[in-house]
């Protein structure tokens, strides 16, 4: 069945923060474990949602986000509706002209 309209977005808002929250946790629970041990994680915890399969990139992207303590974001949806752990390392800025 497909859903449409206002439905399908709430549908896709609903799916964007559970990813979040999923991600976040993760960040907390795996920083600095390695990629495989991440990725099997990631794998168990996905299998609990009922999501469509995430292509390969996406799951390489948050892998590698976790395993370095950033939390991946998923939309600006999730960004501004969830508590998304501050990032490990901040970004450097540029020095002032």
């Amino acid at each position: 069945m497909e859903i449409e309209g206002d439905d399908q977005l709430e549908h896709r808002r609903e799916r964007d923060i559970a990813l979040q929250r999923v991600i976040d946790a993760l960040v907390q629970e795996c920083t600095g474990q390695s990629e495989a041990q991440v990725a099997d994680r990631l794998r168990e915890e996905l299998a609990g949602l009922d999501l469509p399969q995430m292509p390969g990139s996406w799951f390489d992207s948050v892998i590698d986000s976790i395993t370095r303590g950033d939390a991946y974001v998923v939309s600006s949806f999730s960004q501004s509706h969830t508590d998304i752990p501050e990032p490990r390392d901040r970004p450097r800025t540029q020095p002032p002209r």
